[in-house]
């Protein structure tokens, strides 16, 4: 990921026409750069028998850190797969043309409205499809950047192949 730091900040740049990245960004990537960084805390453990010592340094527990942030999806997925149905779940994808994209990335308070229109789109269909009161068991988890980490906002939805018995 350090190698690529650079290479990304000048992307942003041009994006951005040269106006400053966000703060929040730089220190997001960094904070994971140096996780496990004994220089920014560490615990050591000494064996009483040979007085052997190993550091372990502190981990970012950041969720754009590749290793943190693997640990932070899988508890995540755990602690929602307790509270899902026992039923069979679709997973889509949901995003944005290409042109549209920079308009969310200016105005970022209407990200919420993205996924909210997921969760629309996703309960007219069941409203349509399913006969009777019913409600789709749904979960949406936004995300901003593709695997590439250029701006590509979109919504990862997974729902129940069904509704639930609103009565």
């Amino acid at each position: 990921m350090e190698d690529y730091f650079e290479n990304f900040k000048e992307t942003k740049l041009k994006l951005l026409k040269n106006k400053d990245m966000r703060e929040h960004i730089k220190n997001v990537v960094e904070k994971a750069l140096n996780c496990g960084n004994p220089k920014y805390g560490y615990i050591k453990y000494k064996c009483i028998s040979c007085n052997e010592e190993y550091i372990h340094g502190f981990s970012c527990k950041s969720k754009f850190c590749t290793k943190c942030g693997r640990m932070y999806s899988i508890n995540w997925a755990e602690k929602q797969s307790q509270n899902m149905l026992n039923v069979k779940h679709c997973h889509s994808v949901f995003t944005i043309p290409e042109e549209l994209r920079n308009y969310f990335y200016r105005k970022r308070t209407i990200l919420k409205d993205l996924q909210d229109a997921v969760y629309q789109v996703i309960s007219y269909y069941y409203n349509k499809k399913v006969k009777g009161d019913h409600e789709v068991g749904f979960i949406a988890v936004l995300h901003t950047f593709g695997s590439d980490l250029k701006w590509n906002p979109h919504v990862h939805a997974l729902f129940t192949e069904g509704g639930i018995d609103r009565e």
